[in-house]
């Protein structure tokens, strides 16, 4: 039976797992092209944080391979991978910033 118990559980899971996606996003459409917004979104929400940037669902993927795969080393894997994404939120920051945009070669 479904109850008022695992109610708020859901609820609870729902708002910790789409809160930093929506978190994401939202900071992609209003704050666009910051690094620290970048950098803190992967601090804080581990490779979740690589969707704040386009085409950033791949590395979200590859990040939760990794924290698959580094899940025994008792916290460690967590930590790894968390430093890890925000090291390639910095690569992928950088590369973002070397490609010429598309309107300043049609002006």
């Amino acid at each position: 039976m479904f109850g008022l118990p695992e109610l708020i559980v859901v609820v609870v899971l729902c708002v910790f797992v789409l809160g930093p996606v929506i978190a994401a996003f939202y900071c992609r459409r209003h704050y666009p092209g910051r690094l620290w917004i970048g950098i803190t979104l992967c601090l804080f929400n581990g490779a979740i944080g690589q969707l704040y940037l386009p085409g950033g669902t791949l590395f979200f993927l590859l990040g939760l391979v990794l924290y698959v795969l580094t899940a025994n080393w008792s916290g460690y894997g967590w930590l790894a991978v968390t430093l890890l994404s925000a090291a390639v939120m910095w690569w992928r920051h950088r590369r973002h910033q070397e490609k010429p945009s598309l309107t300043a070669s049609h002006q």
